[in-house]
Formats: C-alpha cells, sequence, structure tokens
C-alpha cells in the first residue's frame, strides 16, 4: 500500500494536500464541491450554525449576519478549510490587480488537478497553484511539474489565443532544483507569502441589476467571479456592503 501511495504521489503531487485529512473532512470537502446551482441555499439556516437560538431571534439581521461571519472566522478550521482561505486570500490579491478569478480549488475539489485559481486579464491567463504549508516544508520539482502541465492543458483546451502562465504561491520555499526548473519552465514562483487581511464580503451587481453580497459560508461565494468595471467590490464588514446598497443572496433554488 505504501509504494502504492507513493506512486499515486508521484503521478498526482496535488494529493499530498489530503494525506491528514480525516475521512468527514474529506466528506466535507466533497460535499462543499457538489453544491452547484441545482442545490437549495437558504441564508437564514445557514447562520443558525453560528448564532444561539436566543441570539438569532432578537438580533436584526445585519447584526446576525456580521456576528456569524466574525464567530465563522475563529472557528477551529480543518487543513482543507485553511488551504481554501490562503487560495480565496491570493485570488483576492489577483483581482486587485485587475485579474478576473475563478476559484476552481473551492468549487471542483479533488478534481481541480491542482488548478487552485484561474486568473485572466485581456493579455494572459493565469494558472495559480498555492500551497499553505508548514514553513519546515519544502516544495519539490513535482509539483512545478504538475503546474506546467495543467498550464498545457490550459491551453490546448481553452480555445482560446492568449498565453497561458503558470504561478506558484506558497507560504514556505522551494528547493533548489525546484526552483530550477520553475525558471526553465518559465514558471513564476512567489515563496514566504503569508495570509493576509483582506475584505471578505463579495459585492456583486447581477445582470438583473441587483446588487448582492455574499458571505464566505454563503453557496455561491466561491463561483461569484467579480469585475470593478461593472461595480462589484468587496467590502470589510456586512454593515458596509449594505451601505453600499448590496443585500444578502438570501436563498437560492437552484436551476429547475
Amino acid at each position: 500500500y505504501k509504494f502504492q501511495l507513493d506512486y499515486y504521489l508521484s503521478l498526482f503531487p496535488w494529493l499530498e494536500d489530503y494525506l491528514l485529512l480525516t475521512s468527514d473532512e474529506v466528506a466535507a470537502m466533497s460535499a462543499s464541491a457538489a453544491a452547484d446551482d441545482t442545490t437549495k441555499f437558504d441564508c437564514y439556516e445557514a447562520v443558525k450554525e453560528w448564532l444561539s437560538p436566543n441570539e438569532y431571534d432578537t438580533l436584526s439581521n445585519t447584526e446576525k449576519w456580521q456576528l456569524a461571519l466574525d464567530r465563522y472566522n475563529k472557528r477551529n478550521k480543518t487543513n482543507w478549510q485553511l488551504g481554501i482561505e490562503y487560495e480565496r486570500y491570493v485570488g483576492y490579491t489577483y483581482e486587485h490587480q485587475g485579474y478576473r478569478v475563478r476559484y476552481t480549488g473551492a468549487t471542483q475539489g479533488m478534481e481541480d488537478m491542482g488548478r487552485d485559481l484561474i486568473a485572466e486579464n485581456r493579455s494572459e491567463c493565469l494558472i495559480i497553484q498555492c500551497k499553505r504549508w508548514a514553513k519546515e516544508k519544502t516544495i519539490h520539482e513535482k509539483h512545478i511539474f504538475q503546474l506546467y502541465g495543467t498550464c498545457v492543458l490550459q491551453q490546448l483546451h481553452s480555445g482560446q489565443a492568449k498565453p497561458v502562465h503558470g504561478v506558484f504561491v506558497t507560504t514556505t520555499v522551494l528547493s533548489q532544483l525546484a526552483r530550477e526548473c520553475a525558471e526553465y519552465l518559465h514558471i513564476t514562483v512567489r515563496e514566504r507569502v503569508p495570509l493576509g487581511a483582506y475584505p471578505q464580503i463579495k459585492c456583486n451587481i447581477a445582470k438583473t441589476g441587483e446588487r448582492i453580497y455574499h458571505l464566505p459560508f454563503d453557496q455561491q461565494y466561491d463561483r461569484t467571479m467579480l469585475n470593478p468595471a461593472d461595480g462589484d467590490c468587496y467590502a470589510a464588514t456586512v454593515a458596509e456592503a449594505e451601505a453600499k446598497g448590496f443585500r444578502r443572496a438570501f436563498r437560492w433554488h437552484g436551476s429547475s
């Protein structure tokens, strides 16, 4: 079994992120990735996990949503949740640079094949792999090779003329050989990038003109792509989002 595991890890380095997950964590991760547009969602039910019955009955909606968000951020996190948190932060930094970002790591789970983020602007497409690892761990060349391979697949299957580039972002460091391979394959490497603070609430203007905001535990959060040119933005607090004229995504009944 150890030989089989080592062999699979050599072929699919991204599986290494899941080695320390418990069966319950894997199940929760799979359920989250499977929550697509056909799954019903009720924002009132979603916050009950974070509030007492008395708080739920007595607080205003604005206070409920903010308290739930505060407690969500302070919860004990699984390794998978820590990784998603890091991907969201890295994605935000690229959105801030003018890229439109798809959060494929959060929405596709194990099917992302190491493509945690796909960031595009008018001139290029970036395939971004994020590794929030302990500082004593080292990134090896197999991870660089795997990222390069997903870039090739993206270029072949995307049907677009713009070039595809790979970016590797991590909280730790690469081995010397991994750096040499990244340089040879024109993979951009960003080492020792810590998780930073950023406004988490996504404010999106729909095609219908509705101004809706999404909290990190809302179903459509990672599927919502922001375009500042259309008036989309982030907010640090629920009060700020509502002051800008956005309301929370109340219920999602899915596609019929």
